[in-house]
């Protein structure tokens, strides 16, 4: 992080995080630099979102600005989310069993296709995978897909969001993706080829493209005679059925 008198902006982040809301003057104080250096930094963390501040007025005086770590600023701390995800998983497996922890991963890609199916609408499958690969991104994933020819596609994923967890339970990374992306891409085949979570060093679908069969305008004729062949056959044999009966 960039320095002002020897201090750097997350030594400023910290003395806030510690101490609590801070005034400029409080923090060149405790920091023990000039007020000039604590605002630069102050102005430059306020565009970042990672502080924020609040006018206080008290009297007759002139109003305090009291400096604040926002929930951007916090999430600059440590955190442990993919140990605990680990931790809740390895509790779920020893009392349910793996099956509980696949069946978990089903039920939450479930919800995931449930989320993004109406967002994924295009007139094309090109249209469709930029949209897919948008969602992903947001989601942490540095998605982008590459044509190989009309009709095939590799969908790559180069950001693991939970590579921690992943290396403990591949399935939780792009392990058992390929139905839910079938399902929001429409007629295609989806083949996983490689996954961060079993050692590569990106996530790689093959997304092809399935052409739907389609009966030649003879067939079709002749399927519809064949039908109302059938159907009149049928009613005549009611038909004889019921006079033989009276």
């Amino acid at each position: 992080m960039p320095r002002a008198n020897g201090i750097t902006r997350q030594e400023i982040l910290t003395a806030i995080k510690v101490f609590g809301a801070m005034t400029a003057e409080e923090l060149s104080h405790r920091l023990e630099i000039s007020p000039v250096a604590v605002r630069q930094h102050l102005t430059s963390l306020e565009a970042e979102g990672t502080v924020a501040v609040a006018v206080e007025r008290r009297g007759l005086g002139r109003p305090s600005h009291r400096y604040r770590i926002t929930e951007t600023g916090d999430e600059g701390f440590p955190r442990a989310y993919d140990l605990l995800a680990t931790q809740l998983l390895d509790e779920l497996k020893i009392e349910r069993g793996e099956e509980a922890v696949k069946n978990l991963n089903l039920a939450r890609h479930e919800r995931l296709r449930a989320s993004v199916a109406g967002r994924l609408q295009g007139a094309t499958l090109q249209e469709r995978m930029q949209k897919l690969v948008q969602l992903e991104t947001e989601r942490g994933y540095m998605a982008e897909v590459k044509e190989v020819e009309a009709g095939e596609f590799l969908f790559i994923k180069r950001n693991c969001a939970v590579c921690s967890t992943a290396r403990h339970y591949p399935e939780v990374c792009c392990g058992g993706l390929e139905p839910l992306y079938t399902s929001v891409l429409g007629e295609v085949k989806v083949q996983l080829e490689q996954m961060q979570g079993k050692g590569s060093s990106v996530c790689v679908f093959r997304v092809c493209e399935v052409a739907l069969p389609q009966l030649q305008p003879g067939n079709a004729v002749e399927e519809t005679r064949n039908g109302l062949a059938r159907n009149k056959k049928q009613t005549l044999a009611v038909l004889s059925e019921e006079a033989i009966t009276h």
